[in-house]
């Protein structure tokens, strides 16, 4: 009999990356307790690909965030505006790669599917913004 062959063990980059997701699920779940503009918390909802980590549905607008954990402290994440991605210039590209244009697809289709209410994409990190990006941040936010 061939069981399951997949790993039993999941390696920390991914444990260390999930943990942090929940917790802001969590958060945002105690947020709900106390703000009552919130109508629901959901996490890992495929209709929110691929900014489904954690959704937040408020009665005027919906906040999507897409959690991204640095297993190094001194991780950085900065703007590479010919390829229109962000990226974290410590690793590999392709391992860690946000792309502009499937979050604004993304934007629109729920802009569209959620007539009345304002889409806000969130990017969660515990990396600190590189020097080209930090110029376009105002306070917490592009």
């Amino acid at each position: 009999m061939i069981e399951n062959l997949q790993p039993r063990k999941t390696s920390a980059p991914p444990r260390i990356g999930n943990a942090y997701e929940f917790r802001l699920f969590a958060l945002s779940c105690l947020k709900m307790l106390i703000d009552q503009s919130i109508e629901h918390v959901r996490h890992e909802d495929s209709s929110f690909t691929p900014i489904d980590d954690v959704i937040i549905e408020f009665k005027d607008r919906i906040e999507c965030f897409q959690a991204k954990h640095a297993m190094n402290p001194h991780a950085i994440l900065d703007f590479e505006a010919e390829c229109g991605i962000l990226f974290d210039p410590e690793i590999n590209r392709k391992d860690f790669k946000i792309e502009f244009s499937r979050l604004y697809e993304a934007w629109k289709l729920l802009r569209n599917r959620n007539v009345g209410k304002e889409i806000v994409i969130r990017i969660f990190t515990n990396r600190a913004a590189g020097h080209d990006l930090a110029s376009l941040l105002d306070g917490d936010r592009f």
